[in-house]
């Protein structure tokens, strides 16, 4: 881990910790589709990932910089959903393929859309600038983030 964080940090470090679950939170409540459970966070990159292509647990951990096991339990609810399907196995049977469904693809689709709403509603209320200042921030932390997980 790195230093404490020096006066100056602090002062952008505390808005961060205060701000960000919130937006996760808004984020969260919007995968939320025809008045069921929203999904977490991370069985909603799970499923955008199987919208994109068929996949292992394996990859989809390694993507996401998670461990198989949380993989696992958000694919088993994913499944009990009918938002993933599980496919048969090619080859090794222990590698069994996941793919997102029909109403996983129209999930995310609809989930993608509220979220886009909901933080355009908190953007809105920013001036120009801000909303440039939050783009290059944001963008800087992602780059920090790729490199800190080799991306």
């Amino acid at each position: 881990m790195g230093a404490p964080a020096a006066p100056d940090d602090a002062r952008t470090v505390a808005p961060v910790l205060e701000v960000l679950p919130r937006i996760v939170h808004l984020l969260r409540q919007a995968t939320a589709t025809d008045g069921s459970e929203p999904l977490t966070l991370t069985q909603y990159r799970l499923l955008q990932r199987l919208v994109e292509h068929v996949c292992l647990t394996s990859d989809l951990a390694a993507d996401l910089a998670v461990k198989p096991a949380t993989v696992s339990a958000a694919i088993d609810c994913l499944v009990r959903r009918g938002l993933v399907e599980r496919r048969p196995s090619t080859g090794d049977r222990r590698e069994i393929p996941l793919a997102a469904t029909a109403a996983g693809r129209t999930a995310v689709d609809a989930a993608g859309l509220r979220q886009r709403e909901a933080l355009s509603v908190l953007l809105d209320a920013l001036t120009a600038r801000e909303r440039d200042a939050l783009a290059v921030a944001i963008g800087a932390l992602g780059r920090t983030l790729d490199a800190r997980h080799g991306r």
